[in-house]
Protein backbone atom coordinates (compact mmCIF):
# COMPACT_ATOMS: atom_id res chain seq x y z
CA UNK A 1 0.00 0.00 0.00
CA UNK A 2 1.32 3.49 -0.83
CA UNK A 3 0.17 6.97 0.00
CA UNK A 4 -1.82 7.23 -3.23
CA UNK A 5 -4.02 4.30 -2.18
CA UNK A 6 -5.53 6.17 0.75
CA UNK A 7 -5.91 9.74 1.92
CA UNK A 8 -3.94 10.33 5.11
CA UNK A 9 -6.45 12.94 6.25
CA UNK A 10 -9.53 10.76 5.70
CA UNK A 11 -10.84 8.26 8.28
CA UNK A 12 -10.56 4.70 7.01
CA UNK A 13 -11.83 1.27 8.08
CA UNK A 14 -9.49 -1.62 7.33
CA UNK A 15 -11.12 -4.69 5.71
CA UNK A 16 -8.91 -7.73 6.36
CA UNK A 17 -9.10 -10.30 3.57
CA UNK A 18 -8.84 -13.85 4.87
CA UNK A 19 -8.89 -17.39 3.49
CA UNK A 20 -12.00 -17.36 1.29
CA UNK A 21 -10.93 -14.48 -0.94
CA UNK A 22 -13.98 -14.41 -3.22
CA UNK A 23 -16.45 -14.05 -0.37
CA UNK A 24 -14.27 -11.33 1.17
CA UNK A 25 -14.40 -9.41 -2.12
CA UNK A 26 -18.19 -9.50 -1.95
CA UNK A 27 -18.06 -8.37 1.67
CA UNK A 28 -15.73 -5.51 0.73
CA UNK A 29 -18.11 -4.39 -2.01
CA UNK A 30 -20.95 -4.31 0.49
CA UNK A 31 -18.93 -2.28 2.99
CA UNK A 32 -17.78 0.03 0.20
CA UNK A 33 -21.36 0.61 -0.97
CA UNK A 34 -22.41 1.48 2.59
CA UNK A 35 -19.44 3.79 3.09
CA UNK A 36 -20.31 5.67 -0.09
CA UNK A 37 -23.78 6.44 1.29
CA UNK A 38 -22.34 8.10 4.39
CA UNK A 39 -19.16 9.71 3.11
CA UNK A 40 -17.71 9.66 6.64
CA UNK A 41 -14.99 7.07 6.07
CA UNK A 42 -13.70 4.81 3.32
CA UNK A 43 -12.76 1.11 3.39
CA UNK A 44 -9.18 -0.01 2.75
CA UNK A 45 -8.54 -3.68 1.81
CA UNK A 46 -5.70 -5.56 3.50
CA UNK A 47 -4.63 -9.03 2.37
CA UNK A 48 -3.49 -11.79 4.69
CA UNK A 49 -0.01 -10.94 5.97
CA UNK A 50 -0.45 -7.18 5.71
CA UNK A 51 -1.48 -6.63 9.32
CA UNK A 52 1.59 -4.44 9.82
CA UNK A 53 -0.12 -1.83 7.67
CA UNK A 54 -2.71 -1.51 10.42
CA UNK A 55 0.01 -0.01 12.60
CA UNK A 56 0.94 2.38 9.80
CA UNK A 57 -2.65 3.53 9.46
CA UNK A 58 -2.94 3.84 13.24
CA UNK A 59 0.21 5.97 13.38
CA UNK A 60 -1.29 8.36 10.84
CA UNK A 61 -4.34 8.61 13.09
CA UNK A 62 -6.95 7.92 10.44
CA UNK A 63 -7.77 4.25 11.18
CA UNK A 64 -11.18 4.27 12.86
CA UNK A 65 -12.21 0.60 12.64
CA UNK A 66 -11.34 -2.93 11.57
CA UNK A 67 -13.58 -5.48 9.83
CA UNK A 68 -12.32 -8.97 9.07
CA UNK A 69 -11.66 -12.50 10.21
CA UNK A 70 -10.34 -11.75 13.69
CA UNK A 71 -7.92 -14.48 14.73
CA UNK A 72 -8.74 -14.81 18.41
CA UNK A 73 -9.76 -12.99 21.57
CA UNK A 74 -6.09 -12.95 22.56
CA UNK A 75 -5.21 -11.13 19.33
CA UNK A 76 -7.96 -8.60 19.99
CA UNK A 77 -6.85 -8.02 23.58
CA UNK A 78 -3.19 -7.64 22.68
CA UNK A 79 -3.70 -5.33 19.71
CA UNK A 80 -7.04 -3.57 19.54
CA UNK A 81 -9.29 -3.90 22.56
CA UNK A 82 -10.58 -0.45 23.50
CA UNK A 83 -8.74 1.32 20.70
CA UNK A 84 -11.45 1.32 18.01
CA UNK A 85 -14.58 -0.57 16.84
CA UNK A 86 -14.01 -4.10 15.55
CA UNK A 87 -16.31 -6.48 13.66
CA UNK A 88 -15.50 -10.16 13.15
CA UNK A 89 -16.76 -11.77 9.93
CA UNK A 90 -15.29 -15.30 10.05
CA UNK A 91 -15.57 -18.27 12.41
CA UNK A 92 -11.81 -18.74 12.74
CA UNK A 93 -12.15 -19.12 16.52
CA UNK A 94 -14.64 -18.30 19.26
CA UNK A 95 -14.74 -14.51 19.48
CA UNK A 96 -16.25 -12.83 22.56
CA UNK A 97 -14.33 -9.54 22.61
CA UNK A 98 -15.96 -8.09 19.48
CA UNK A 99 -19.32 -8.36 17.69
CA UNK A 100 -19.52 -10.96 14.93
CA UNK A 101 -21.48 -11.04 11.67
CA UNK A 102 -20.79 -14.59 10.54
CA UNK A 103 -22.30 -17.47 8.61
CA UNK A 104 -24.29 -20.01 10.64
CA UNK A 105 -21.82 -22.80 9.88
CA UNK A 106 -23.77 -25.46 11.78
CA UNK A 107 -26.80 -24.68 9.64
CA UNK A 108 -24.60 -25.01 6.55
CA UNK A 109 -23.79 -28.55 7.65
CA UNK A 110 -27.44 -29.35 8.31
CA UNK A 111 -28.52 -28.04 4.91
CA UNK A 112 -25.92 -30.15 3.13
CA UNK A 113 -26.85 -33.27 5.11
CA UNK A 114 -30.54 -32.80 4.40
CA UNK A 115 -29.93 -32.33 0.67
CA UNK A 116 -27.79 -35.49 0.54
CA UNK A 117 -30.45 -37.55 2.33
CA UNK A 118 -33.12 -36.19 0.00
CA UNK A 119 -30.92 -37.19 -2.94
CA UNK A 120 -31.11 -40.80 -1.76
CA UNK A 121 -27.62 -41.38 -0.35
CA UNK A 122 -27.01 -43.88 2.45
CA UNK A 123 -23.24 -43.43 2.90
CA UNK A 124 -21.71 -40.16 4.09
CA UNK A 125 -18.29 -38.72 4.85
CA UNK A 126 -16.89 -35.39 6.01
CA UNK A 127 -13.60 -33.96 4.78
CA UNK A 128 -12.66 -31.18 7.15
CA UNK A 129 -9.68 -29.03 7.98
CA UNK A 130 -7.85 -28.41 11.24
CA UNK A 131 -7.36 -25.30 13.30
CA UNK A 132 -10.46 -23.33 12.32
CA UNK A 133 -13.75 -23.13 14.21
CA UNK A 134 -15.87 -23.08 11.08
CA UNK A 135 -14.76 -26.56 9.99
CA UNK A 136 -15.80 -27.95 13.38
CA UNK A 137 -19.17 -26.18 13.26
CA UNK A 138 -19.89 -27.44 9.74
CA UNK A 139 -18.95 -30.94 10.83
CA UNK A 140 -21.21 -30.73 13.89
CA UNK A 141 -24.23 -29.62 11.87
CA UNK A 142 -23.62 -32.30 9.25
CA UNK A 143 -22.97 -35.19 11.62
CA UNK A 144 -25.69 -34.31 14.13
CA UNK A 145 -28.38 -34.13 11.44
CA UNK A 146 -27.38 -37.47 9.92
CA UNK A 147 -27.04 -39.27 13.25
CA UNK A 148 -30.51 -38.07 14.30
CA UNK A 149 -31.83 -39.68 11.13
CA UNK A 150 -30.07 -42.99 11.72
CA UNK A 151 -26.99 -42.57 9.53
CA UNK A 152 -23.29 -42.81 10.30
CA UNK A 153 -20.58 -40.46 9.02
CA UNK A 154 -16.98 -41.35 8.21
CA UNK A 155 -14.53 -38.56 9.05
CA UNK A 156 -11.37 -37.94 7.09
CA UNK A 157 -8.21 -38.73 9.11
CA UNK A 158 -6.95 -35.91 11.33
CA UNK A 159 -4.40 -33.74 9.57
CA UNK A 160 -4.94 -35.39 6.21
CA UNK A 161 -5.16 -32.11 4.29
CA UNK A 162 -1.38 -31.72 4.44
CA UNK A 163 -0.76 -35.29 3.24
CA UNK A 164 0.05 -36.27 -0.38
CA UNK A 165 -2.87 -36.70 -2.76
CA UNK A 166 -2.44 -40.47 -2.92
CA UNK A 167 -3.31 -40.61 0.80
CA UNK A 168 -6.57 -38.86 -0.01
CA UNK A 169 -7.17 -41.41 -2.79
CA UNK A 170 -6.61 -44.36 -0.45
CA UNK A 171 -9.12 -42.90 2.02
CA UNK A 172 -11.72 -42.39 -0.69
CA UNK A 173 -11.27 -45.97 -1.95
CA UNK A 174 -11.91 -47.24 1.59
CA UNK A 175 -15.37 -45.63 1.70
CA UNK A 176 -18.55 -47.55 0.85
CA UNK A 177 -20.05 -46.52 -2.49
CA UNK A 178 -21.78 -44.49 -3.63
CA UNK A 179 -20.66 -42.00 -1.00
CA UNK A 180 -21.68 -38.39 -0.43
CA UNK A 181 -18.68 -36.39 0.82
CA UNK A 182 -19.20 -33.01 2.45
CA UNK A 183 -16.06 -30.86 2.29
CA UNK A 184 -15.39 -27.98 4.66
CA UNK A 185 -14.27 -25.68 1.83
CA UNK A 186 -14.23 -25.54 -1.95
CA UNK A 187 -10.47 -26.07 -1.83
CA UNK A 188 -10.99 -29.33 0.01
CA UNK A 189 -13.69 -30.33 -2.46
CA UNK A 190 -11.35 -29.69 -5.40
CA UNK A 191 -8.67 -31.86 -3.78
CA UNK A 192 -11.20 -34.63 -3.10
CA UNK A 193 -12.27 -34.61 -6.75
CA UNK A 194 -8.63 -34.76 -7.85
CA UNK A 195 -8.02 -37.65 -5.46
CA UNK A 196 -11.10 -39.46 -6.75
CA UNK A 197 -9.84 -39.20 -10.31
CA UNK A 198 -6.42 -40.46 -9.20
CA UNK A 199 -8.18 -43.46 -7.64
CA UNK A 200 -10.27 -44.03 -10.81
CA UNK A 201 -13.46 -43.24 -8.89
CA UNK A 202 -16.27 -41.63 -10.80
CA UNK A 203 -17.66 -38.25 -9.71
CA UNK A 204 -20.53 -38.12 -8.89
CA UNK A 205 -21.43 -41.78 -9.50
CA UNK A 206 -19.00 -43.23 -6.92
CA UNK A 207 -18.18 -40.12 -4.92
CA UNK A 208 -20.52 -37.15 -4.80
CA UNK A 209 -18.85 -33.97 -3.53
CA UNK A 210 -20.21 -30.79 -1.94
CA UNK A 211 -17.97 -27.86 -1.02
CA UNK A 212 -18.63 -24.51 0.64
CA UNK A 213 -17.63 -21.01 -0.41
CA UNK A 214 -18.42 -20.54 -4.12
CA UNK A 215 -14.73 -19.86 -4.71
CA UNK A 216 -14.19 -18.98 -8.38
CA UNK A 217 -10.85 -20.78 -8.81
CA UNK A 218 -12.32 -24.01 -7.40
Amino acid sequence: MNESSYNLSQPVVAIMFESEFDSMVELFRGVQAYAETTGIWRPVPLNVGEEDLLDELTEHGNLVGVIGGLASDRWIESHWLGRMPLVNVENLSTITKAPSAVVDDEEVGRIVAKSMVNAGFDNFAYAGLTGNLYTTLRQNGFVNYLERHGYEVTLAPHGWVTRPLNIWSEWLKSLPRPNAVFCATDYTARRVIQAARLASLRVPEDVSVVGVGNIYRD
